[in-house]
């Protein structure tokens, strides 16, 4: 049967305006645990030492995360990144900003999680950071990261003329014609700076993933924008195939942008 010139309704129009529609804040599995993230507060700063063992035998305690869960023995590197692989599920040899997730904990109860995190220890070496472009871009300027990250190697062809020992991150050219030709010939040039301010994505949901180990099969349900690019880097993080990630979306709060990446979907997969 043709739908032309019919008006048909949305198919979860019902949900949304009886506040029916699901959320992945509303997912709720039998004896789920509560994770809750122990961050950095400072820009930069070496991880000397940290020692999670009081939180580890507190009572309602199911798991500790730090970077020891990411030695060599392990066999799981802790880092992903769409482009570099420039990130880590928790820090691994240094905080790169203020927030940086240092170690996790899963626990009966938010309460027991949040006083869990309390016990654990770390030892920082604060270290000089930066705080705008310009300076970061200087010479002498503390590096973020160093050695540069690897890249991935389908973007191989997209970001090119990085220099080594620099936090230049990427460097895109468009050329075509002749510039400078064209400047010569027009009959007026405005040349100015401009610059755009940091923005704070801010949607009704926030960030929030609910994860399932079973069986061998990992199951997310997580508030994102793009869930095969989750599935893909979460496969890719845990060593295993792409038929053995599910990655469910029920319905996104607002993203702008910002739930386009992994944020907390590596935390709670290896919580």
């Amino acid at each position: 049967m043709s739908a032309i010139g019919q008006n048909l309704p949305m198919i979860d129009a019902e949900e949304r305006v009886t506040g029916r529609i699901n959320y992945a804040l509303n997912v709720e599995l039998p004896g789920m645990l509560h994770g809750k993230i122990l961050r950095s507060p400072f820009p930069h700063a070496r991880l000397k030492h940290i020692d999670s063992s009081l939180a580890e035998r507190f009572r309602g305690v199911a798991a500790v995360l730090t970077r020891n869960d990411f030695a060599e023995a392990s066999g799981y590197s802790g880092k992903y990144g769409r482009i570099f692989r420039d990130q880590s599920v928790v820090a691994l040899d240094k905080v790169r900003f203020i927030g940086d997730p240092v170690a996790a904990v899963a626990a009966l109860t938010n309460e027991i999680a949040e006083e869990a995190l309390s016990l654990i220890r770390v030892d920082y070496e604060e270290l000089p950071a930066v705080f705008d472009e310009h300076a970061a871009l200087q010479a002498q300027a503390p590096l973020v990261h160093d050695p540069r990250p690897p890249q991935q190697a389908i973007f191989s062809n997209l970001i090119q003329d990085l220099p080594g020992g620099s936090n230049l991150c990427s460097h895109f050219k468009l050329r075509r014609g002749d510039v400078k030709a064209g400047f010569r010939q027009a009959d007026f040039v405005f040349e100015d700076v401009f610059r755009s301010p940091a923005a704070q994505h801010v949607p009704l949901e926030p960030h929030v993933t609910v994860a399932e180990l079973f069986q061998g099969k990992l199951t997310l349900w997580t508030s994102t924008q793009m869930p095969h690019a989750v599935r893909s880097q979460m496969a890719e993080l845990l060593h295993l195939p792409l038929s053995r990630v599910r990655v469910i979306v029920e319905t996104l709060g607002g993203g702008f942008g910002s739930k386009g990446s992994l944020r907390l979907e590596p935390i709670a997969a290896f919580l």
